[in-house]
């Protein structure tokens, strides 16, 4: 079994990383090859990088591919991959995993079955993003890629999607939480994901929270991007990460 993990999440958008104030507002880090230096010296478990605002995949999948050359952890892509040819360009330059998020709500998934096809479902990862509604104040699924809800449909394609296991972990993101420090605190959800491994990301407000998520059986890692690359009153930029005897690492038993 696998220790649980812990990963920062950041933005990249012109080969430079961000953070997001509800995916609305970005706010810059720095440079990714300076990032990058002071995660890797800080040993962190792994890195998933989401990007925003590229035009054609071509700028995208060029910036990755350099980013890959000073990453020296595990390096896993989420959204913005739409073709065969990209994502097998980003997995045979040494991305580790690519998690999907447009895609999973059609009802052809051949791009998907055909990554799990030829690099096996660790290779895949399914990224899911919720967000409280403004009438019922409940938790809903939510496509980021179209700005809405999931429908009845949408939904159905979904669980069925997940009961073929072509994935390896689910990364969930609380938009209404990203960035706002509040806590993840949508617990209940987690619920209906017991035999999965999943992600928790949005909202992560400390590392006392991120221990507390590690406790869930069904978490494998805390994803977080705001709280490790901001620290003091000012809340100015300053990269961290906890260490070892900051945070106890289980071994993850997910199925």
């Amino acid at each position: 079994m696998a220790f649980k993990r812990i990963i920062p999440n950041l933005l990249l958008k012109d080969g430079e990383f961000y953070t997001s104030y509800k995916f609305r507002k970005l706010l810059y880090i720095g440079d990714s090859a300076n990032i990058l230096n002071i995660f890797n010296k800080k040993c962190i478990d792994e890195l998933v990088i989401t990007p925003v605002s590229y035009v054609n995949e071509k700028s995208l999948i060029d910036d990755i591919r350099q980013i890959s050359k000073f990453c020296f952890v595990p390096l896993s892509i989420n959204g913005a991959l739409h073709d065969l040819f990209s994502v097998k360009t980003l997995l045979d330059s040494g991305v580790e995993r690519v998690f999907f998020h447009r895609s999973i709500f059609t009802h052809n998934n051949s791009l998907i079955e055909s990554v799990a096809t030829l690099y096996g479902t660790q290779a895949v990862g399914i990224s899911l993003v919720i967000k409280r509604t403004l009438l019922k104040g409940v938790y809903k699924f939510y496509n980021n890629s179209l700005r809405k809800f999931l429908s009845d449909d949408e939904n159905f394609n979904l669980t069925s999607l997940l009961s073929r296991k072509l994935h390896s972990e689910i990364l969930i993101t609380n938009l209404t939480k990203d960035g706002t420090y509040n806590g993840f605190g949508e617990y209940d959800i987690l619920q209906k994901f017991t035999k999965e491994k999943v992600i928790v990301s949005g909202g992560v407000s400390s590392y006392e929270e991120i221990q507390e998520l590690l406790e869930i059986e069904s978490v494998s890692a805390v994803a977080a991007s705001s709280l490790f690359a901001y620290a003091g009153l000012n809340q100015g930029v300053l990269i961290n990460y906890p260490n070892e005897k900051s945070i106890e690492r289980k071994r993850s038993s997910c199925l």
